[in-house]
């Protein structure tokens, strides 16, 4: 569950990992019989922004649980974060190509609904095959690569320009339990004020559209 991995990624050993040119690490990290693998991403330069982190405790906070387990960790003198990885997981371009995920218990049409709002919200610029990965379990869709998510951009992503989004009831009622002190108690260590403003912005938008 997330308390186990978040102890594991957060105190375990690291084991080993790839160290190569490429932004994110693939790295194992094991604690007392267990092993894991997760991704090690740098921080980015600006002060107080944690990306990959903002986007795993929202999505905890509305309820998705569509982010794996990410937490801050120190490797090798580098700040940075770890992000869980699954055993087994086929991203969105193996998943086409395979046929696969057609008896999801959860259709593949409602996750990436609920995606396309989390984007919105977000604001993630880029949403790629690559970056929609699956549990071949249950065809849980899981997101990763949120680097450049969290622009003081109020309007929506590029990619969503033309992509209708569905905001039902559940949606409203998340995004108006998402007030401002929620946002500043969970948020505020890793977005600045300013990405925190145009967060609730795009939430208040979000609301709005729903009304519609």
């Amino acid at each position: 569950d997330d308390d186990a991995l978040v102890n594991i990624l957060t105190n375990g050993t690291i084991v080993d990992s790839n160290t190569g040119d490429a932004a994110w690490k693939l790295v194992r990290v094991a604690a007392d019989d267990l092993t894991v693998f997760a991704y090690f991403n740098v921080l980015p330069r600006d002060k107080g922004f944690v990306p990959e982190l903002a986007a795993y405790r929202l999505d905890r906070m509305l309820g998705l649980d569509m982010i794996p387990v990410t937490v801050r960790r120190e490797i090798a003198g580098q700040q940075g974060t770890l992000q869980y990885v699954p055993a087994e997981t086929l991203s969105e371009r193996e998943r086409v190509a395979d046929e696969k995920g057609g008896g999801a218990p959860c259709s593949l049409k409602k996750q990436r609904s609920a995606m396309y709002v989390y984007d919105a919200l977000i604001h993630n610029p880029v949403r790629t095959p690559l970056s929609m990965l699956y549990s071949p379990d249950n065809w849980q869709l899981m997101l990763v690569n949120h680097e450049h998510s969290f622009s003081t951009r109020k309007d929506r992503p590029a990619y969503l320009k033309k992509i209708e989004l569905t905001i039902g009831d559940e949606w409203r009622s998340a995004l108006l339990e998402l007030n401002d002190e929620k946002l500043r108690e969970n948020l505020g260590d890793v977005l600045d004020k300013r990405r925190l403003s145009a967060l609730a912005k795009r939430r208040d938008a979000l609301i709005e559209d729903s009304n519609r």
